[in-house]
Order: C-alpha cells, then sequence, then structure tokens
C-alpha cells in the first residue's frame, strides 16, 4: 500500500520504518513470520529497512510504516496536473481485488480457477516500474494510484484539477475470470470495477497527442494501457454506457475510509 503511492507519483521507494507493537502475550512464531513478510516485500520493490521500534502494546498488536522514496523533482506526478481533453488510461483489469475478496467472504477461497484474483486481493503487486517509466517519459500530466476504486480515486485527479471526467463503460478493462465470478456470486462485475478497490493499478491522464509515443512506449516495455475516457470541463465522473445512451454520476462511490458501517 505504501510503496503503491510511491509508485503513483513516478516515485522509487527506497527506505521503510516500522514500529511494531506487541501485547506481552503475543505468539513468537507469528512476529517471525511478520517480520519475515516485511523483509520479503523489502527484498520484491528493492527497499531497505533503516529503522522505526519495536516496543510492548497493552492494546494489542499496532503496526506503522512509513516508505520513503525519490524522483527527479521536475518528473513527479501530481493530481493536479490534468487538462481537459486527455485520455484516461488504467494500466490493468479492474475489479479482481474485490472481486477476490467476495470470494472469500463466501468460503470460496479454493477454487483453483480464481487464483488470479484471490492473489490481487491478498498480495497485490505496486506498479513501481511503470510508474517510474510514465514519469520519465514526460508524456502524463496527471496519476494516482487506484486504491479506494476508479470512482473515487479518479474523482480526486477530477477534484485537484478543478475537471470533470467521462468513462465509457464499455472500454473498462473487464477480466474473464472477474466476469465467472460475478456470475457465480449473482453479483454486477461492473460494482466491482468501479468502486471495489485494492487494484493498486495506476489511473492517469495524457493528451489526445501523445497516444502514438504512449503505444510505443508500452510495446517495448511489455506493458499495456486501457484507455477508459477523458477528462471535460465541468465536475464529478460521469460513466457513460454505450448500449443505453445512459450517463450515470459515479464520483466518490468507491472506498471511504471515514464511512465505517
Amino acid at each position: 500500500v505504501n510503496v503503491s503511492d510511491i509508485a503513483a507519483m513516478g516515485g522509487q521507494p527506497l527506505h521503510i520504518l516500522f514500529s511494531l507493537g506487541l501485547p506481552s502475550t503475543y505468539e513468537e512464531g507469528w512476529a517471525v513470520k511478520l517480520c519475515q513478510g516485511v523483509a520479503e516485500a523489502c527484498k520484491r520493490y528493492d527497499c531497505v529497512l533503516i529503522g522505526g521500534d519495536t516496543v510492548c502494546s497493552p492494546c494489542g498488536v499496532t503496526l506503522t510504516l512509513t516508505v520513503v522514496g525519490e524522483a527527479q523533482a521536475d518528473q513527479v506526478l501530481y493530481r493536479h496536473g490534468a487538462k481537459a481533453g486527455d485520455i484516461v488510461y488504467v494500466t490493468g483489469f479492474l475489479g479482481l481485488a474485490a472481486g477476490g475478496l467476495e470470494l472469500c467472504k463466501r468460503d470460496l477461497c479454493k477454487e483453483e480457477q480464481f487464483k488470479k484474483l484471490y492473489d490481487a486481493h491478498l498480495d497485490p503487486v505496486a506498479r513501481v516500474e511503470l510508474g517510474r517509466l510514465l514519469a520519465e517519459s514526460g508524456l502524463v500530466h496527471a496519476m494516482m494510484d487506484l486504491s479506494d476504486g476508479l470512482a473515487t480515486d479518479l474523482a480526486h485527479i477530477c477534484t485537484r484539477s478543478k475537471l470533470g471526467a467521462k468513462i465509457y463503460q464499455q472500454q473498462l478493462p473487464l477480466d474473464p475470470i472477474l466476469k465467472n465470478a460475478a456470475s457465480l456470486l449473482d453479483h454486477d462485475p461492473l460494482a466491482w470495477m468501479i468502486a471495489g478497490g485494492e487494484d493498486y493499478e495506476l489511473v492517469l491522464t495524457a493528451p489526445p497527442g501523445a497516444v502514438k509515443k504512449l503505444q510505443g512506449l508500452m510495446a517495448q516495455s511489455n506493458h499495456i494501457l486501457y484507455p477508459v475516457g477523458e477528462m471535460v470541463e465541468g465536475n464529478g465522473v460521469h460513466l457513460a454506457a454505450e448500449d443505453t445512451g445512459r450517463t450515470t454520476t459515479i464520483d466518490f462511490l468507491g472506498f471511504d475510509h471515514f464511512n465505517f458501517p
């Protein structure tokens, strides 16, 4: 989660600060496995654990983690840089993590056909390499990661850039495996795709004139960008269903950290 925030600005994660509070009755084996997991994640993203603290916590386990990264000052990508007419892209399939979560909640987490969805929920991968590549290209106006869902995270770009966005439903990248899971659970995959969250893909905007250069860059680096809409004058995120001609306002329909059930 923390590394993805660095990736969303086109940066390279470098250092980790990790503080761990444990109750006096903690299980040593569990604590060792936790620390092994942190070490494995540092290795995955080429980070170094440089400090933190370990203390006794009378209120149970507490985890506090900070990632420090860096980027060239003239390459950092923010939320406020989008321009009217920009194409909105995402870097991968949407809704996989939400689908995996729902399968786990229904005790269907051992179906081999849905392993891709479980992995997306339990072990997401931050797009560090791709984020840095996009930032270095100079072709992108605004970018952030999809942690709370497309509807909410794109709404943040809209708010900071003082624009609106129009998303085309038929252009949203739907993984066939997600479609199968939705059918099994009698669920609309579109809801997962626009509001599910925790995909940790990137959502970005770039001018129409950059299409060919972006396509070339993606072809060379073995990545894919999916155009899903455009930035427009106005405000809010609007979903257009081309088959029905209906447009729906969807901004901030994703996860809200302060709206607990």
